[in-house]
């Protein structure tokens, strides 16, 4: 489905600024989150990440993102995010990924072996 007028959503994917940048950034983190989808990621752990990338973007996210605490709020609101759109499901402090999110996954290109017909 195409929605070029965004009237079929009050959620978009990915947004400008620091929140969808860190939205998009935890969702990257998680399509390639090493214990796959059965045992999830910690919020802990995704707060760790979003504390260590205010510095890495430090040039181009708010400057109340380097503040004590400050990725807490960031991750929550990157969290309800992605649950509205259904890739991520909660379940305490443990993020499942949905297999949606799959699609927002970076990993190197892949080719398929490259097959010759004779003429």
């Amino acid at each position: 489905m195409v929605d070029p007028r965004d009237e079929l959503t009050d959620v978009r994917m990915p947004e400008v600024g620091t929140d969808g940048h860190v939205a998009l950034l935890i969702t990257e983190h998680l399509a390639g989150h090493p214990d796959g989808h059965d045992a999830g990621c910690p919020v802990s752990e995704l707060h760790r990440l979003v504390r260590r990338l205010a510095g890495e973007h430090r040039a181009y996210w708010r400057r109340s993102t380097r503040d004590p605490g400050a990725e807490t709020g960031l991750v929550e609101h990157a969290l309800e995010r992605l649950t509205a759109l259904r890739l991520v499901r909660r379940t305490g402090d443990i993020v499942h990924p949905l297999p949606a999110l799959a699609r927002f996954g970076v990993a190197a290109p892949t080719f398929p072996p490259e097959t010759r017909t004779r003429s």
